[in-house]
């Protein structure tokens, strides 16, 4: 009789037990679904509102930290570095990815770590260190090889491609885009494709070899408009119309320069308005038509002043009239 009081005693304790279990799992687990919520707010935020990025991802990792969340951890680190690498402060963000990856490697989350290399690559690049980025990112490259994740392995191998065009290697950048471009095109990454193309068109314009530069801008046109992505599209045909100017054939330039500027009037592209007049001013200053070109060059300084646009625009738009009126006697 008293094995078997024993035994019932035992039953509901056991329950009881479990059920708590179970309990503290699902907490847990509706826990981790939050702080997910939270780093996904973050990162829907930076292009639109740095301020709510910077909350959600400040709230995400506090959240994370309450929990023990590991992964969630990782993650606010890095949308907290994205923040900061928006505000020009790569210094900052460097230590808040290196955070990140060390929790990565430590709970052995093999994805997180390759995407915090992969940011921590584009830092790098931003702070002019090649040989850190060119380290960084063949690390992100083996961590989603090892975890066979073909999405992201095609973002790494379009960032090292992006660092060897930077310091001039570009026969590895033109491998390593060839390699992204594959991977996109088993994976149906319209929107992807687009933009590989166009980047191997900037490899070979920079080679001097404008006819294949042209042949991969044509290829990248069908994707850029199955995406719909307007202000691609709009660059693409920018690109094209330069090329076309370089090889002398002027009346494709100005019909390509035609359609970029309709499609940067459709998004509000005030700048790359600006920067298709001195576009325009190039063919006419070509064409040994001065007085056209210093016209131009003239509504493009103006507007790229007006706009408080990149120095750089500016200072080019005084060399082009320097010339312009050098040409004119």
């Amino acid at each position: 009789m008293n094995k078997l009081f024993a035994v019932i005693l035992l039953i509901p304790f056991s329950v009881f037990g479990q059920t708590d279990s179970l309990r503290s799992l699902q907490e847990l687990q509706e826990g981790t679904k939050l702080a997910d919520v939270y780093n996904q707010l973050s990162s829907a935020y930076l292009n639109v509102n740095l301020d709510s990025a910077f909350y959600f991802a400040e709230k995400g990792l506090k959240f994370s930290n309450s929990i023990d969340y590991a992964a969630g951890k990782a993650k606010a680190l890095n949308r907290l570095a994205s923040y900061y690498g928006y505000k020009e402060d790569s210094e900052k963000a460097v230590i808040l990815v290196k955070e990140a990856i060390a929790i990565a490697s430590e709970f052995s989350l093999t994805e997180s770590e390759g995407e915090s290399y992969l940011q921590l690559s584009d830092l790098y690049q931003n702070l002019n260190y090649s040989d850190s980025a060119l380290f960084a990112s063949r690390l992100s490259i083996q961590k989603f090889l090892d975890e066979e994740d073909s999405l992201q392995l095609s973002y790494a191998f379009n960032n090292l491609a992006i660092i060897y065009y930077r310091i001039g290697d570009y026969t590895s950048a033109l491998d390593n885009y060839l390699k992204s471009l594959s991977i996109k095109e088993t994976l149906g990454d319209d929107y992807g494709i687009a933009s590989t193309l166009a980047n191997i068109a900037l490899v070979y314009k920079n080679q001097g070899d404008f006819e294949k530069a042209l042949l991969f801008n044509y290829k990248s046109i069908p994707y850029a408009k199955t995406t719909e992505n307007l202000f691609g599209l709009g660059i693409t045909y920018a690109n094209i119309g330069n090329l076309h100017r370089k090889l002398s054939q002027y009346d494709s330039a100005f019909y390509y320069f035609d359609l970029s500027e309709q499609l940067a009037r459709q998004v509000k592209d005030e700048v790359g308005l600006a920067i298709l007049k001195v576009n325009k001013g190039n063919v006419y200053y070509s064409l040994k038509d001065y007085d056209q070109a210093i016209e131009l060059y003239f509504k493009g300084l103006k507007n790229f002043e007006e706009l408080k646009a990149n120095k750089l625009y500016v200072l080019d738009s005084y060399m082009n009239l320097s010339k312009s009126y050098f040409g004119l006697g």
